[in-house]
């Protein structure tokens, strides 16, 4: 292996070591504060000694565990949905609880409203439904505001900054530590938001859709 690409769908950034290097030779670079395990895949390449080669991907997997202190994700499997809420199984005993954020790679799918502990399911509200809400910032420029589903869409709503096109937006994790900390892309900008405007409407990142399966994002047990 020559080469090794870190990225996160929680920040617009990836570190991608150069392919020319030594064999074994691999880069160890940090993170934002915002990616986790849960959003972090980690690709390997190698590149032929001749000119003119491309690299080939020999390996793609996703982030596993994290640092002390880091949200535990518990895996979950959809078996259901009504609506704009879908019905998820867990293992039992893995501290499951109502408000908790479920998650996919690719961002936020919604928030955990109803846990049969005794069943090991759980009710997930997802982001375009009527009953979800909550606070959000900009990613980079750090402008704030607040989301709500509608019902098929995602809007943000307060906003007295700039906020354009593809600007990623993200939810703080009431898991984790900090506000900043492993927060979860929530959706982009639809487009630019309007002169004078105080709303803009959200592209949801995760498939919501096509749900298989999706972490719930839980207190560290440390």
């Amino acid at each position: 292996m020559t080469a090794v690409r870190v990225s996160s769908t929680a920040v617009d950034s990836e570190m991608i070591q150069e392919p020319d290097e030594p064999t074994s030779r691999l880069v160890v670079t940090e993170l934002p504060i915002a990616a986790t395990a849960q959003t972090t895949t980690i690709a390997g390449f190698i590149k032929p000694k001749r000119p003119f080669a491309s690299a080939t991907k020999v390996f793609e997997v996703p982030g596993q565990d994290g640092v002390d202190g880091d949200a535990r994700a518990v895996p979950a499997e959809v078996v259901g949905r009504t609506g704009q809420q879908i019905i998820v199984a867990f293992p039992k005993d893995q501290g499951v609880r109502k408000g908790q954020l479920a998650v996919v790679a690719e961002g936020l799918v919604g928030r955990v409203t109803v846990v049969d502990a005794v069943r090991g399911e759980a009710t997930v509200d997802l982001i375009t439904s009527t009953e979800f809400a909550g606070q959000v910032y900009t990613n980079i420029s750090n402008v704030p505001g607040s989301v709500r589903g509608t019902g098929g869409k995602l809007v943000m709503e307060g906003v007295h900054g700039g906020v354009y096109q593809t600007n990623r937006v993200l939810m703080p994790d009431p898991s984790q530590q900090s506000s900043q900390v492993g927060a979860v892309t929530i959706g982009r900008a639809s487009a630019d938001k309007a002169a004078g405007a105080t709303t803009v409407e959200l592209t949801p990142t995760a498939d919501l859709a096509n749900l298989t399966r999706l972490s719930i994002m839980t207190p560290s047990a440390d």
